[in-house]
């Protein structure tokens, strides 16, 4: 089924993951790609969003602690932690609610943004083409392809560009890079008093991060008013840090294109990140968007020389700042699904 995308909007069936959780009374809602993606699409289509499930279980299968969902969550109470969840697996008819009553909507566009729940779905009530969008395909892959039956899919977009190949040889038919962004709402810069010379908002994987981890305490030793550390700081919380910062530092984990660089770059501080291939200079120019590194040395030398010539950081800081805005913003890459697969 087609149907001309000038007659807005149109209804699009959104199928992702969506969690909160609670720490000392404070609920921190998910601010993940799948309800930015979602939100870019409300804003010119009618959008179902149809939530999945899996995250907390997933957890304590992949700690083979034997604890169920319940004692999982009595367990993150204990610590103050609240998670709210609801729940799917297996086969899931997304032509019924959770309340297996049918859904009064019939889609123009169902597009599936990884779940972490790995479940498959049933489209058979339904004639409108389908999208998976691939979040992680580093970590994702082989149940992409072995459990979910990715490739059935008419298109699958992938975020990491290094990627793409691997999930046509896998037998999806139509892929496309489909890099991340940023939300102007959110990743955007705000008026607060410089704090920071260097700030890093983000996670150490305790088995992939070693040389983030690593990384960051040289950068630590050499540059004392620095801000590391994640606690939740997302959303506003984020900006305000980086809006804060002179610099914001970045280390991707297996080379993947991650959402710090478009966050950063939003925040009009000046991002100094790994020179990665896999996209990042085709998106962005070094020493005029972001600054790269590969070395200790490089790294050190850059952070010092641009703490030390404010001009020459915040101009590349501004630049970089309206090359995202104007290019790489999640309505940008809501209009590119919309436009490849309802051309």
């Amino acid at each position: 089924m087609t149907r001309n995308v000038d007659r807005l909007p149109l209804n699009i069936f959104v199928i992702r993951d969506g969690w909160s959780l609670s720490i000392g009374g404070e609920l921190h809602p998910s601010i993940g790609y799948g309800e930015l993606l979602a939100h870019a699409f409300r804003k010119e289509h009618s959008v179902t969003s149809i939530i999945t499930d899996g995250w907390s279980e997933r957890i304590a299968v992949q700690a083979k602690s034997g604890r169920t969902l319940r004692s999982l969550c009595k367990v993150l109470t204990r610590v103050g932690a609240r998670i709210d969840r609801e729940f799917a697996r297996g086969v899931i008819d997304v032509s019924v609610d959770r309340n297996h009553r049918s859904i009064p909507v019939s889609p123009d566009l169902i597009v599936v943004i990884e779940s972490a729940a790995r479940a498959k779905f049933d489209f058979s009530k339904f004639q409108a083409p389908t999208a998976f969008v691939v979040t992680d395909p580093y970590i994702g892959f082989e149940e992409h392809t072995k459990e979910m039956g990715i490739q059935a899919y008419d298109y699958v977009f992938v975020t990491q560009r290094d990627c793409v190949d691997k999930y046509k040889e896998a037998g999806c038919v139509n892929v496309q890079w489909l890099p991340p962004a940023c939300d102007p709402e959110i990743h955007r810069r705000v008026n607060v008093p410089s704090q920071f010379d260097v700030c890093f908002v983000g996670n150490i994987h305790p088995r992939w991060g070693t040389e983030r981890k690593r990384l960051l305490e040289l950068v630590g030793k050499n540059f004392e008013n620095h801000w590391f550390g994640q606690n939740f700081r997302y959303g506003r919380r984020m900006t305000c840090l980086y809006s804060s910062s002179k610099i914001v530092f970045n280390k991707s984990i297996l080379g993947e294109l991650n959402m710090r660089v478009f966050e950063g770059l939003a925040s009009a501080s000046l991002l100094i990140t790994d020179r990665i291939q896999n996209g990042l200079l085709e998106l962005f120019s070094e020493k005029k968007d972001l600054i790269c590194y590969e070395t200790d040395d490089e790294l050190i030398s850059a952070i010092r020389y641009y703490l030390q010539h404010a001009e020459e950081r915040e101009k590349i800081g501004r630049h970089g700042y309206r090359t995202v805005m104007k290019n790489h913003t999640f309505d940008d890459r809501a209009r590119q699904i919309v436009n490849t697969m309802l051309p």
